[in-house]
């Protein structure tokens, strides 16, 4: 047989680049995902939003969550997402509807999937049909065989414990046979993260018993426990099933594991919640990515809780891989730790005047974050003003920063007395909340959060909660600074 011309032999040079290059295209994805839908009893006009989160909804870090609105047309609506090489938990809800009718939970989407969502006061019950609806649709079910084992409440006294625990294991064992009878069904990934958050009910099941067992019958309740033969547990809570990739994307997965570590090694034993203790446990017995997971949203959800998390994150970033706890982290060093140059804030006090951080410049600042109606505000000022008669004669300024939504709110409640006083600089966001600059900046989200910074202008960092000890830690560290 004769060789190739030369003109097949380029012909079928592109013919192969043009296959390769089209074979990669198809593998990348669109880079989306479109949720749709029509709703026949929804006016033109009815607002239709859509909350997605790679992490699941509400999680840790708000920089992950988009939110999205659109309005009813033609009793439609239609949202594009942007999406990746990671799942999209995502949280729906028409002004139509009931709030109870909202799409919450542990649902979520897929690159190139294009779901519809049927009306449920259409169907009776949660519907999804399309690319990549059958996943949806299964969540679903498994739901529903978890709603019918709910009516085992948690027990009442300790002699029911065994009862309950077996309760929630049968709930888990169906929802694994329905799972993987309908396996075929799912893309491997899918399948993966549903049955994570089957495994998430194995593991922390035992979290949602009442906690009073262990303070008045802590031996009873941990024995219990102990001669439980917990048989799925052992399953599945190795360190080698919860290698899989896909694991720690799963919000179900990750807060059963923390409430796990909670009960067994402070709960149970009646000691309290370390931050040391439970970070090494988190980097000694995962690996990869659910560890750093673990390990970020741990360190994330006390930022605000007046412990110095220093030693901790510099640790993780000498082991951490995935670019987003590497930033979570980072960012978290540079506005909430010591040495950073503090926010030079620009807010109003009670007569409108702006005051600037810059202000107070060679004199140690105390910044107490708070708002009406927070009953551990108001538990914390006792002791606050304990700390500020400590040092009424000293170069030190406690500033008090409302992000109450009306300012009338705000001044009544430094009249009352109950959360500041007349006595410190107080200052207001001007009513918006959590979403103003300075609370963005610093990532506070929980209250009471308090800021200690230097004469320089620089942060010290997270001061010590005075609740815990009557205030000597943060009194000590002001002094230090002082000096």
């Amino acid at each position: 047989m004769k060789d190739k011309t030369p003109y097949m032999k380029t012909l079928s040079k592109y013919i192969l680049i043009w296959m390769l290059f089209w074979g990669k295209t198809v593998l990348a994805g669109t880079g989306y995902a479109t949720i749709h839908g029509n709703l026949p009893f929804a006016k033109d006009g009815d607002i239709v939003s859509l909350e997605v989160n790679k992490y699941g909804i509400g999680a840790f870090y708000p920089n992950f969550q988009q939110h999205l609105e659109c309005k009813v047309k033609n009793q439609s609506f239609y949202f594009k997402v942007k999406s990746g090489k990671f799942p999209l938990f995502f949280y729906f809800h028409c002004t139509a509807w009931d709030a109870n009718q909202a799409i919450r939970g542990y649902y979520f989407i897929e690159e190139d999937d294009n779901v519809r969502i049927d009306d449920i006061r259409v169907t009776g019950y949660l519907h999804f049909s399309g690319k990549g609806a059958k996943k949806l649709n299964v969540l679903y079910k498994i739901s529903e065989i978890n709603n019918f084992y709910s009516s085992t409440l948690p027990p009442a006294k300790v002699g029911e414990i065994t009862k309950y625990l077996q309760s929630r294991d049968s709930c888990a064992s169906n929802q694994l046979n329905y799972l993987n009878s309908n396996k075929n069904l799912l893309t491997q990934n899918a399948y993966n993260l549903i049955k994570a958050y089957i495994v998430s009910q194995i593991v922390g099941k035992a979290g949602d018993l009442n906690h009073d067992f262990f303070q008045h019958d802590s031996i009873g309740a941990v024995t219990v426990l102990n001669n439980y033969r917990d048989n799925l547990l052992h399953q599945f809570y190795s360190p080698l099933f919860l290698m899989n990739e896909q694991f720690h994307y799963s919000p179900a997965l990750r807060a059963s594991i923390i409430a796990k570590y909670k009960l067994d090694s402070c709960i149970a034993v009646n000691r309290p919640f370390d931050v040391k203790k439970c970070y090494l446990y988190l980097k000694n017995n995962f690996k990869a990515d659910l560890r750093e997971r673990l390990v970020t949203e741990m360190i994330y959800d006390r930022k605000d809780k007046g412990v110095d998390l220093s030693d901790e994150i510099s640790d993780a970033l000498g082991y951490f891989k995935k670019k987003d706890f590497v930033f979570i982290l980072k960012k978290l060093r540079a506005v909430r730790l010591m040495g950073g140059l503090a926010n030079n804030f620009s807010l109003p006090d009670t007569n409108g005047v702006l005051k600037h951080l810059s202000d107070f410049k060679g004199k140690v600042v105390l910044i107490d974050f708070w708002y009406t109606g927070c009953g551990n505000c108001a538990e914390l000022y006792p002791y606050l003003h304990k700390v500020e008669t400590t040092f009424k004669e000293s170069p030190v300024t406690f500033i008090s920063i409302s992000v109450d939504k009306s300012r009338d709110t705000w001044t009544k409640s430094i009249n009352r007395g109950l959360y500041t006083s007349n006595e410190v600089v107080n200052l207001y966001t001007g009513g918006s909340g959590n979403s103003h600059p300075l609370l963005v900046k610093y990532q506070i989200n929980l209250y009471p959060t308090l800021l200690l910074i230097d004469s320089d202008g620089k942060l010290i960092g997270n001061a010590p909660d005075p609740r815990l000890d009557n205030g000597d830690k943060l009194t000590k560290l002001i002094i230090k600074f002082l000096k």
